[in-house]
């Protein structure tokens, strides 16, 4: 999140390793953004939501499966109980079909092993 915020960028990534080299930033920025992240949550939950249908996808949905969570999103995009024999439906598990190798599903950062690659930095507090 640092890095996207920093960056306007879900995939570029620093040299510096912030939370070493810049260790003020680094503790200023984990104090402020659990605050941001719940006023975020609340403005989209108890306005936005209230007022405009919303539907929430995670990406760990998306990375591990996919397929569902796609289907799911555009029934709930287009209002309909079921994609069932449409040309949608096929195109979603065609792409589906390719995993994360395909250049149309989103695919984890070249630097990237895996979803909490910086888990080690936080806590439960």
């Amino acid at each position: 999140m640092l890095y996207m915020v920093n960056s306007a960028s879900h995939s570029l990534v620093p040299k510096e390793i912030i939370h070493e080299e810049c260790q003020d930033y680094w503790d200023w920025f984990i104090r402020f953004l659990p605050k941001e992240i719940k006023w975020f949550h609340t403005i989209m939950t108890e306005r936005a939501a209230a007022a405009i249908p919303t539907y929430y996808l995670t990406y760990e949905d998306l990375r591990l499966n996919s397929e569902p969570a796609v289907l799911e999103m555009f029934q709930f995009m287009f209002d309909v109980p079921s994609l069932d024999g449409t040309v949608l439906e096929a195109k979603i598990k065609s792409v589906c079909a390719e995993g994360h190798s395909s250049k149309t599903v989103y695919k984890l950062k070249s630097t990237s092993t895996n979803m909490s690659r910086n888990a080690f930095m936080y806590n439960d507090a």
